[in-house]
């Protein structure tokens, strides 16, 4: 097991000297001893522990680092030290965040001990807790979080909207910019909604069946039940609409009747409806629908979101990043911790045309060849080809590009590896040796990238063995 990461931010070397003294034989311990080192050093989702000074170059800057730390990861575990421990300050860290307080004066190793083993304890259950919540930072739209202004905008009109259960949203961007987590993140924050559906209806107009009856619901046919639609599915709470380029209008028009009449006539009987929609939509049709809403009795409820691509706000891009790989390590899919400042540069200087979308199935990727190689630092030569070439298209082919291509790629290389190399003697093993808790989910996602890509089961001979045919492992 890997030793677990302290920073250590104190203007005190002795104080410093004590702690590694205290806790190096256990813990990997990082020192910064002022404001400047630790701004070099700190990364979210990096260390499981901070121990920090609250007076470093003025009174009291240690409690707005600590607002800082717990602005990224409000999970992450802090111990406040000063040797100026009045019960003011005492109460000041408690309040900012901070776990637990230390009073120089009355450090021993024994103590430091005892508080960093039960401070660890109590994060773990935070953290298993927010887990079971659903609130885990990697899920927890950091994508609408940074410091690019158009950014800030975004999570305004996101609170507006989730401030306003009958409004209609229009969120406007390019693809892979986050139209459905503007959706979800909306229902996340509405206290009218949250507890009721987010139906999300995705791909409308290219589905190939009649959008109508998927909206509206269809009448029972030869003794089959009645078939609810979004509309109804959706009720008293929020109705996710993305790809309806081309829908007809009359099709809009009955959609806005009904939430105007707050009224699903399609039903026998008639059902008063109530929900808050939500449209995504790419830029070339973004006027089109938007001028449709303002004609119609819908339009002063209408909130227009502009969704901006990557490449307008990359000095996200590390906090992005960071925040994914730390929702992958907290599933089990990578060791990697830390992402190298050399990789950092690579994804900020991409181009990303497939945004949002692509940038977490990029580092997916990275984090499943960290895996593979035992690293914990997700370096340069863990990113796919064609982004350390430089390229727009890798040269080996179409499914380059598709970044679902390379994790399957990924995943079949390390369980290829895994019966070639260590010894593994059955599937469940082998799922158990991968880290998936569901031998069966891991099961059909092999027989799934097998079936996909034909090329595959000549480069992964054992896996295809086990999972390309229907018979079992030897």
């Amino acid at each position: 097991m890997c030793a677990k990461k302290i920073l250590l931010v104190d203007d005190s070397a002795d104080f410093r000297a004590s702690v590694i003294k205290t806790l190096g034989r256990v813990f990997f311990i990082t020192e910064a001893a002022s404001e400047v080192e630790f701004r070099n050093i700190f990364r979210p989702y990096t260390f499981d522990l901070v121990i920090l000074d609250m007076r470093l170059e003025t009174e009291r800057e240690g409690l707005r680092l600590l607002r800082e730390i717990l602005g990224f990861d409000e999970l992450q575990p802090v111990i406040m030290v000063s040797a100026y421990g009045d019960t003011e300050a005492v109460l000041d860290s408690a309040e900012a965040g901070a776990l637990m307080f230390l009073h120089k004066q009355e450090f021993t190793p024994e103590l430091l001990a005892r508080m960093v083993e039960a401070v660890l304890q109590q994060a773990r259950m935070r953290r298993h807790l927010a887990a079971l919540q659903g609130r885990l930072p990697g899920n927890d739209h950091s994508e609408f979080s940074g410091s690019n202004p158009m950014v800030r905008r975004v999570a305004e009109q996101v609170r507006k909207a989730a401030d306003t259960p009958d409004s209609v949203v229009v969120a406007t961007g390019e693809r892979g910019v986050g139209h459905g987590l503007v959706a979800q993140a909306i229902h996340d924050g509405s206290r009218a909604r949250v507890t009721a559906p987010l139906i999300m209806a995705v791909g409308l107009s290219r589905s190939g069946d009649d959008p109508g009856k998927m909206l509206f619901g269809a009448s029972p046919v030869n003794g089959t039940p009645r078939q609810k639609g979004f509309l109804e599915r959706a009720n008293g709470g929020i109705l996710f609409l993305d790809g309806i380029a081309g829908l007809p209008l009359d099709l809009y028009a009955k959609v806005t009747e009904a939430l105007l009449r707050r009224l699903l006539d399609t039903t026998h009987p008639p059902i008063p409806l109530d929900l808050q929609l939500i449209i995504g939509v790419l830029p070339d049709a973004a006027v089109d629908v938007a001028d449709f809403l303002q004609g119609t009795g819908l339009a002063d409820r209408l909130i227009e979101i502009y969704l901006p691509p990557l490449r307008d706000r990359r000095g996200d891009i590390p906090l992005l990043a960071t925040s994914y790989l730390h929702a992958f390590r907290q599933v089990g899919k990578t060791p990697a911790r830390t992402i190298d400042h050399e990789a950092l540069m690579f994804l900020e200087s991409y181009s990303w045309p497939g945004n949002l979308v692509e940038l977490r199935s990029t580092v997916e990727y990275a984090a499943i060849q960290a895996m593979i190689a035992g690293s914990e630092e997700l370096m340069v030569e863990h990113l796919p080809l064609n982004m350390r070439q430089g390229n727009g298209l890798a040269k080996d082919g179409a499914d380059s590009w598709d970044y679902r291509y390379r994790v399957a790629w990924a995943e079949l290389e390390l369980a290829e590896r895994a019966i070639r190399e260590h010894g593994a003697q059955s599937k469940t093993q082998l799922a158990e040796f991968l880290g998936y808790t569901d031998r069966f989910a891991f099961g059909r996602r092999m027989k799934k990238a097998l079936g996909e890509h034909e090329r595959f089961a000549a480069e992964f001979p054992l896996v295809s063995s086990w999972f390309a045919q229907k018979t079992k492992a030897a």
